[in-house]
């Protein structure tokens, strides 16, 4: 019966917070957040793009992602990301020698620039950013 008792309680001061949360009062918690979009292009050393190297990005609300350069050696990001000034960005070869050679995995930080502000409390708006990486073959 104790038992019982607690649980009624229980559920009743629960049923009270939420009644006494107001629509505008929802808008104070959640997590910050923004847009975020990033494009690029990878070469190699003479300036060829490299097609098929492995864009990894980690910096996102979600798990870590990959993409992978065009054949003209191009790559666009787009997500949601916590805001920072910078994101980081990992380029690996994965394809072996298909874009003419093996080469060095290379980190980067893309520095990130805020294009639009939101009114809502949470949201930080767009941020873009923009890199070009130059990969080393591998010795």
């Amino acid at each position: 019966m104790k038992r019982s008792t607690v649980t009624i309680l229980a559920s009743a001061a629960v049923l009270a917070a939420i009644s006494a949360c107001s629509a505008d009062m929802m808008g104070e918690f959640g997590t910050p957040h923004a847009e975020f979009e990033i494009k690029g292009m990878v070469a190699d050393e003479q300036g060829s793009p490299l097609g098929g190297i492995a864009v990894i990005y980690d910096d996102t609300l979600l798990s870590p992602d990959t993409l992978y350069t065009g054949s003209d050696g191009k790559f666009f990001i787009e997500g949601t990301m916590f805001p920072r000034e910078e994101m980081n960005l990992k380029f690996k070869d994965v394809d072996g020698e298909s874009n003419g050679g093996l080469f060095q995995t290379k980190s980067v930080k893309v520095k990130m620039e805020q294009v639009e502000q939101s009114l809502e409390s949470w949201n930080y708006g767009r941020f873009v950013g923009q890199t070009e990486v130059t990969l080393k073959k591998a010795e």
